[in-house]
C-alpha cells in the first residue's frame, strides 16, 4: 500500500502562503518522479558531487558528519536493535552506497544488502564513573572516526548497554548519504522496525517506492534548458552584487587560512515568547521562521553596520510527496539577501523577509553548488562562498514518542566541535518553545562573545514581540545586566589617572630630550628645546600684556610651526585656546571672536585688524622682542575644570556653535590616546586635521606629550592627496590621523605611486568608515600598519576605538565603533 499525502485542509494564512510558494516552482501535481535504470554508472546529485570534491581537498576531518543517539528504555533487545539497522539499510540503498571516480568524474557505488553486525559495549557492571568515561569516548569515537568514501560503509552504529532496562543506540552517518530530515525518517523507522522484531510483530512499512539514486538521475535530467534559464535569471538578479563578506566583529583576526575549530552554545526560547511570536506572525501573514529571521538580520545589521544583509539557510528540498519518506542528501542550501533599513519599522522589515522568501522558496530547485558555478562569486581561501553566516530553523517531521511502555527512543543532543561556517544559528521546537545553538569558529570567537550574542538575540525578540513598530535602529539589544556594564561597569572600571595638565606633559619631554625634533615643515625644523623657548616667549608676552588667566585667547595663523607655537603658549598662560582661520570671512572670524569673548588674539602683520579683534589685545609675533630667559608673573596650574579649548562646529545649522572643553577632559583624552596608540617615543605624526578642528588638538598632543615629531604641512598641501603622499614618504612619517574620505583618496592616489611608506598606524574619525576595495589594495602595500577606527563628538571628547589588525583583505568592509575611553575617563 503506498503512502498517500493527506489532504490540506484548514490551513492558517501562513501555512497557504508557503504551499503557495512551494506549488508554484517546485512541480509539486506534476509527473511523479521514474524508476532510473541501473545500467550503467549512478551520477551524484549536485550536493553529493560538491561534498565528494571537498572530501578530496580537505580529507581526513569529520566535518560532515551527522550523529544521533535513541536510547532505548524498558525492555533492551541487541538482537532486535541489529535487525532493526540492518532493515534500515536493506530498505534505503543510499546507506549501501560508496563513491568511486573515473577521469575524474565521481559516480555511486550501491552494494546489494548484506547484514553487519552492530558491535555491543556492555557498561551494566561498571563503575557508574568509569562507564560514564567510557560512553564518552565511544560517543566521541562514533562520531568522529573517519569514513572512506571510496570504500564505504558511510554509516555506522554501535549499541552500549548502560543497564538491564536502559541501552543507547549510536550511530553516525556521512552528509553525503544523509540529511537532517534523514535523521527523523531513520527514528521513525528504526523506533518501528526494533518493536516489530522485538516483539514478533509484522514489518510496519512497505519498501520505499523510489531510491536516492532514481532522484539524483532525475535531477540531472531535469536542471538543464529552460526551466535552468528561469532559475538562473532569477538567483542572479536577486543576488547582484552581494556583498563579498559580512564583516562580524570577530575577537581574533582572520588568518586567510581554512579553519574549522568550532564550539557550540546552547539556549532556550521560553513557550510565551515564542507564544507572542507567533502571534506576530500570523497577523503579518508571515511565519515563525520569518520573524525570528527578521530579528536576525536586525542583529547582523547592528552587529556590523552592514546594511546588505546575506545569510544561508538549509531548506528540505523535498517539494514531492514521493521524497519524504527517504534518507538521502537531498537538503539545499538558500542564499537570502534583505536590505535593512534603520529608520524603517521592524514590521515593515518583516514584510520585506516575508517577500525575500517567497521567492527564494519558489526558486528552491537551482542547487547552491550550481548557483556558485553561475555566480562565480570571488573565492578566499577559508571563506564560504556567498555566505558564511547559517540561519536554520529546523521544523521537521514529527519523530514517535513512544511504542507501548516499553520503548521510549528520544534523539540526542550532539555537540558540536566544528563549524562549517563562521557563525551558525540552529532553532527547533522542543518542550513548547524553541531549542536554539550557536555555533562558531573558535579561531574567530570567544565563547563569552557568543553569550552575548544570545543575549543580544533574545532581547531583540522581546523588543520586537513588545512592540513590533519600534524603528530597527532603535529596537533594544542589550539586556539589563549588559546595559549596567556598559552605562556604569566600563565608565569607571579603569584605574582614574592623577591630572596632569598636557603642557606639563611637554614640559617633561623637552628637558629629558631637549635635542630631539618636535617640530618639521619643508626642511625646517625646531627642537624641543626651541619649540619650549619659543612658547614662553609668546606666553610671557600675554602676561606682560596683561591677559588674565582662564582669559580666551584666538589664534588666527595659517597651519605651520607659529600656529603650534601659539597654541602651546596659550596653554603655558593658563589661558583658553580659541582657533580661527584666518581663511574665514571677516564677518564669521568677529562672530566667532565676540561668542568667545577673546580678550586677546596672536597673530602676524598683515593677518588682522581691529574690525576683526575688537577691543581684544592684538599681538603679532613677527612684532615681539626677543626671546626672554622665564615667564613674567608665572601663571599658576590650571585646575581640572577650567577651560583648555573653545572651538566652534562647522555651522551646518545656519550659525557656527562654540564647544568647550576642560582640561580634565583633554587631560582623560590624551592620556586614553597615549595608552592605546601603538607610537612610541620618537614616532612622526602628520598633522593633518584643520586647526579648528579638535582632532588637531588630539594630533599635537599625542604627539609632542610622548617625544614625537610633529610633521606640519600648509592648506595647499594638505589638499593635494599625491602631494600629501610624498610629504608622508619624504618625511617617513609613521602616524597619520585622517578623515575616511582623505583615506580613500590618498588610496586612489597611492595606487599608481611607488612611494615608500613608513606608515605604522593610521586613525580615522569624523565619519563612518567604509572600506572599499581600492583603500584594502593600498593598505596590503603597507605591511605591519594598523587601522584604528575612532569615534567621538566634539562636544564630549568621549572618543571609541577599534583596532583592526592582520590582513586588510579580512577586515570587515564597516567597522564597528569599539570600546570607549577618552574623556569619559575623567581624572583623580
Amino acid at each position: 500500500m503506498s503512502r498517500r499525502r493527506p489532504r490540506v485542509t484548514n490551513l492558517a494564512p501562513n501555512q497557504r502562503l508557503l504551499l503557495a510558494a512551494w506549488k508554484g516552482n517546485s512541480g509539486v501535481g506534476k509527473e511523479r518522479i521514474p524508476r532510473s535504470p541501473r545500467n550503467g554508472p549512478v551520477p551524484l546529485s549536485f550536493a553529493q558531487e560538491r561534498l565528494w570534491f571537498l572530501e578530496q581537498f580537505l580529507p581526513g576531518v569529520p566535518l560532515y558528519h551527522i550523529p544521533t543517539a535513541i536510547p532505548i528504555r524498558g525492555r533492551v533487545d541487541p538482537a532486535a536493535a541489529e535487525s532493526a539497522w540492518n532493515e534500515v539499510r536493506r530498505r534505503h540503498e543510499t546507506l549501501r552506497t560508496s563513491f568511486d571516480d573515473r577521469d575524474g568524474q565521481p559516480f555511486q557505488v550501491i552494494a546489494p544488502h548484506s547484514p553487519v553486525t552492530v558491535p555491543i559495549d556492555d557498561l551494566r557492571r561498571i563503575d557508574p564513573e568509569a562507564a560514564e568515561v567510557v560512553f564518552r569516548q565511544t560517543v566521541e569515537a562514533v562520531g568522529n572516526d573517519l569514513f572512506d568514501l571510496r570504500h564505504g560503509p558511510l554509516s555506522r552504529a554501535r549499541l552500549v548497554l548502560v543497564a538491564d532496562d536502559h541501552a543507547v543506540l549510536l550511530a553516525t552517518f556521512h552528509h553525503i548519504v544523509a540529511d537532517g530530515w534523514s535523521m527523523a525518517v531513520f527514528r521513525r523507522e528504526f523506533d518501528a522496525l526494533y518493536h516489530a522484531f522485538a516483539y514478533g510483530q509484522p514489518m510496519p512499512f512497505p519498501d520505499p517506492p523510489l531510491q536516492y539514486a532514481d532522484f539524483t538521475a532525475w535531477q540531472r535530467s531535469r536542471l538543464q534548458g529552460e526551466y535552468l534559464d528561469t532559475l538562473t535569471r532569477y538567483w542572479k538578479l536577486a543576488l547582484a552584487d552581494i556583498p563579498t563578506v559580512t564583516p562580524l566583529p570577530t575577537d581574533f583576526p582572520r588568518t586567510g587560512a581554512p579553519r574549522i575549530e568550532g564550539a557550540s552554545r546552547g539556549f532556550f526560547l521560553p513557550q510565551p515568547t515564542v507564544a507572542r511570536l507567533n502571534a506576530l506572525a500570523t497577523a503579518e501573514g508571515a511565519t515563525l521562521f520569518m520573524v525570528l529571521l527578521a530579528a536576525f538580520d536586525v542583529l547582523l545589521y547592528r552587529y556590523t553596520n552592514q546594511e546588505d544583509v546575506v545569510i544561508g539557510t538549509p531548506i528540505a528540498n523535498r517539494t514531492r510527496a514521493e521524497l519524504e519518506g527517504l534518507i538521502g542528501f537531498f537538503a539545499n542550501t538558500l542564499v537570502l539577501r534583505t536590505r535593512v533599513d534603520g529608520s524603517s519599522r521592524f514590521r515593515d522589515l518583516l514584510g520585506v523577509v516575508r517577500r525575500t522568501t517567497l521567492d527564494a522558496y519558489a526558486h528552491q530547485d537551482m542547487p547552491f553548488e550550481r548557483l556558485v558555478e553561475e555566480l562565480e562569486p570571488e573565492r578566499r581561501l577559508g571563506q564560504n562562498p556567498l555566505f558564511q553566516v547559517m540561519f536554520a530553523f529546523q521544523n521537521l517531521p514529527e519523530r514517535p514518542g513512544r511504542y507501548g511502555s516499553e520503548a521510549d527512543l528520544e534523539p540526542a543532543e550532539a555537540v558540536a566541535c566544528l563549524s562549517k561556517f563562521d557563525l551558525s544559528v540552529f532553532l527547533a521546537p522542543a518542550d513548547g518553545g524553541l531549542f536554539g545553538a550557536v555555533e562558531y569558529r573558535t579561531d574567530l570567537f570567544r565563547h563569552d562573545t557568543m553569550t552575548r550574542l544570545i543575549g543580544h538575540y533574545g532581547q531583540l525578540l522581546e523588543a520586537i514581540t513588545a512592540d513590533a513598530d519600534q524603528k530597527v535602529g532603535e529596537l533594544t539589544l542589550l539586556p539589563a545586566e549588559e546595559h549596567r556594564q556598559v552605562s556604569a561597569a566600563w565608565a569607571t572600571g579603569d584605574p582614574v589617572p592623577r591630572y596632569v595638565p598636557p603642557f606639563r606633559r611637554i614640559e617633561k619631554v623637552a628637558r629629558e630630550h631637549p635635542d630631539a625634533i618636535a617640530l618639521e615643515q619643508a626642511d625646517r625644523r625646531v627642537t624641543y628645546a626651541e619649540l619650549m623657548a619659543a612658547s614662553t616667549r609668546v606666553a610671557s608676552a600675554l602676561r606682560q600684556r596683561g591677559v588674565p588667566s582662564e582669559a580666551c585667547v584666538g589664534v588666527v595663523l595659517p597651519r605651520g610651526i607659529d600656529a603650534v607655537v601659539g597654541f602651546l603658549a596659550v596653554l603655558q598662560a593658563n589661558c583658553t585656546y580659541v582657533p580661527l582661520d584666518p581663511d574665514y570671512p571677516v564677518a564669521r572670524l568677529r562672530l566667532m571672536a565676540d561668542s568667545a569673548q577673546v580678550a586677546a588674539v596672536i597673530t602676524t602683520n598683515g593677518l588682522l585688524n581691529n574690525e576683526v579683534t575688537g577691543p581684544a589685545e592684538l599681538l603679532c609675533l613677527d612684532e615681539l622682542s626677543d626671546p626672554v630667559g622665564s615667564m613674567a608673573s608665572a601663571a599658576a596650574e590650571p585646575p581640572a575644570e577650567q577651560l583648555a579649548y573653545v572651538i566652534f562646529t562647522s555651522g551646518s545649522t545656519g550659525q557656527p556653535k562654540a564647544v568647550g572643553l576642560p582640561h580634565r577632559v583633554v587631560h582623560g583624552l590624551l592620556t586614553w590616546q597615549l595608552g592605546q596608540s601603538s607610537a612610541k617615543v620618537g614616532t612622526r605624526t602628520l598633522q593633518f586635521a584643520p586647526l579648528s578642528f579638535d582632532v588637531s588638538v588630539q594630533e599635537t598632543l599625542a604627539t609632542l606629550a610622548s617625544g614625537g615629531t610633529l610633521v606640519l604641512l600648509t592648506d595647499a598641501d594638505r589638499r593635494d592627496p599625491a602631494l600629501v603622499l610624498r610629504i608622508l614618504s619624504e618625511h617617513r612619517v609613521e602616524r597619520l590621523f585622517v578623515p575616511p574620505l582623505m583615506l580613500r583618496e590618498l588610496a586612489r592616489a597611492g595606487a599608481s605611486s611607488d612611494l615608500r611608506l613608513a606608515l605604522r598606524e593610521i586613525i580615522t574619525a569624523g565619519e563612518a568608515l567604509q572600506l572599499g576595495s581600492e583603500t584594502v589594495t593600498w593598505l596590503e602595500q603597507l605591511p605591519g600598519c594598523r587601522l584604528v577606527n575612532q569615534y567621538g563628538p566634539s562636544e564630549t571628547h568621549v572618543a571609541t576605538s577599534y583596532p583592526l589588525t592582520g590582513p586588510p583583505g579580512l577586515w570587515p568592509s564597516g567597522p564597528a565603533w569599539g570600546r570607549g575611553g577618552g574623556g569619559a575617563r575623567g581624572v583623580g
